[in-house]
């Protein structure tokens, strides 16, 4: 998977913002950092995020060819602007003397000041980052490396949710202007017995391995339709029988969420204490888990 398409995510939630415009400024091209990076001899790393403090990498003049090819950019990327500032900034010397600075940015994306109006996508980011990993200089990698785990495991989470969700609970998600009432009365007709029914809801909240407090659209959607089903109803599902780890996972975050407390504050008390022990413990579970 390469940077541009691992990334696109990120710039379809708000990430990006209009283009500025300066003065002598223009687009973005290939043929800039062809023209200008043709008489280099000299580049230094900025490394504003080492341990606190900025250090200084200098690379060797013969690495120069291939940090060169590392700053080909994707010109048919749409442009862009990426609300950040550069963690790491190279620094380019002709014959001892600075020229200009281009900025690296997250997102698979650098900055040059005052030459371009916006920010460019590079065509092949993975490869700026392993020359950076190889120079020392390693966060860039290991960030992006542990971005693609955690989307890879939310990819496989959310597999196994469509696998086990029922069609009524697929077509809210893929549809929003169904609204939770039609949900919940076609959730009927897909399940009869209702203790089936909510148990259904807290393996589906309780499938993702991640923070409870991050929810997807399925997510909202399960809460969305447990918020509407009286305490009793719940209870009594919940006591009939032996839960699986998901249902209790699911119960849990459910039952000890922001939502619920707040929103049926009046229900917590409801609450069978050996239901309450259980749900207790697992959040506590969880919270030391994802503590940061």
């Amino acid at each position: 998977m390469s940077l541009k398409s691992f990334f696109t995510g990120f710039f379809k939630q708000n990430e990006t913002l209009p283009l500025r415009v300066y003065g002598e400024e223009k687009d973005s091209s290939n043929e800039d950092i062809r023209i200008f990076l043709a008489n280099i001899d000299k580049v230094v790393i900025e490394d504003r995020l080492h341990k606190g403090e900025a250090r200084y990498v200098e690379i060797s003049p013969r690495e120069i060819v291939n940090f060169k090819k590392c700053l080909l950019i994707d010109e048919n990327v749409p442009k862009h602007y990426i609300r950040t500032i550069g963690s790491y900034k190279f620094i380019l010397f002709v014959k001892e003397q600075e020229v200009a600075s281009i900025e690296y940015l997250e997102h698979d994306s650098i900055r040059w000041r005052n030459v371009w109006k916006d920010d460019a996508s590079l065509k092949d980011g993975y490869s700026l980052l392993t020359w950076l990993n190889k120079k020392g200089i390693v966060e860039p990698l290991k960030r992006y490396n542990d971005l693609l785990e955690k989307n890879l495991k939310r990819q496989r989470a959310l597999e196994a949710w469509y696998r086990i969700a029922p069609n009524s609970l697929v077509r809210k998600v893929e549809d929003s202007s169904i609204t939770i009432e039609a949900t919940h009365a076609a959730l009927s007709l897909d399940i009869a017995n209702e203790n089936e029914r909510i148990l259904v809801l807290f393996k589906l909240l309780g499938m993702n391995d991640a923070p409870w407090t991050q929810y997807g659209l399925e997510d909202s959607t399960v809460d969305s339709l447990l918020m509407t089903i009286d305490i009793e109803r719940l209870i009594e599902a919940m006591e009939s029988r032996i839960l699986d780890n998901d249902e209790i996972e699911g119960m849990s975050r459910f039952l000890t969420g922001w939502g619920f407390r707040t929103r049926r504050e009046s229900d917590v008390s409801k609450i069978p204490s050996r239901i309450s022990e259980i749900t207790n413990e697992r959040k506590r579970i969880h919270t030391l888990k994802f503590q940061f």
